[in-house]
């Protein structure tokens, strides 16, 4: 079973046998997604003679692609420099902006429309300093990313993650950036069948409550 809650620092710290009293946790940590996928679908053929000619055609999709994707499904009208974030690794959250300038949560996006998930298998390294309780390291795993409207396009992708993090236990200062090169199938509702291929990736700098 697929772990839902993304593998934070806590986990690595602990996997890496560092010391209890330095083991954190990522309450508070929302990370700005980016995504940008190539779909690929059969295109139009043609026929010339006994000569048949078979396509493709490529579709771009962006972040900002899906938040207006999200935006249609519930009806909303988000604002010009809406954000799309991954909160505390367990689901996405649009806000108005940015949250550290003031950015406001306006939707809460439901998992069975898109979800992110990590493999129970992760490997880590990295180092704790006690002496002035600073630690850094880099996760493995592979994340998926589920999308499904429920009006006939439903895309699961996937891919190989790293994740680099490092932080204070006393500032609260943290840091979290993966990123990972994913690919998958699904099928669109206007388009048909497509397989996909891209990048995915999530940034978050600031404090985080240990």
């Amino acid at each position: 079973m697929k772990n839902t809650i993304m593998f934070s620092c806590a986990a690595a710290l602990g996997l890496l046998a560092f010391g209890a009293s330095n083991v954190q946790a990522s309450s508070g940590v929302l990370q700005k997604v980016t995504i940008n996928l190539t779909l690929t679908s059969q295109g139009t053929g043609t026929t010339n003679g006994n000569v048949e000619k078979f396509t493709t055609k490529a579709t771009k999709v962006t972040t900002s692609d899906l938040i207006q994707l999200l935006n249609a499904h519930y009806g909303t009208n988000f604002p010009p420099g809406a954000q799309l974030f991954l909160e505390d690794g367990t689901n996405f959250v649009i806000y108005s902006g940015p949250p550290n300038k003031g950015g406001a949560p306006l939707q809460v996006i439901d998992p069975a429309l898109l979800s992110y998930s990590i493999s129970d298998s992760f490997v880590a390294k990295g180092n704790n300093n006690l002496s002035v309780h600073s630690y850094n390291g880099t996760v493995y795993y592979i994340v998926t990313i589920h999308y499904d409207d429920g009006a006939g396009t439903v895309l699961d992708v996937s891919g190989y993650d790293t994740e680099n993090f490092n932080g204070n236990s006393t500032t609260g200062k943290y840091s979290r950036n993966e990123n990972a090169q994913v690919s998958g199938s699904g099928t669109h509702e206007t388009l048909g069948p497509v397989v996909a291929k891209g990048t995915f990736g999530a940034q978050f700098s600031g404090t985080a409550t240990p």
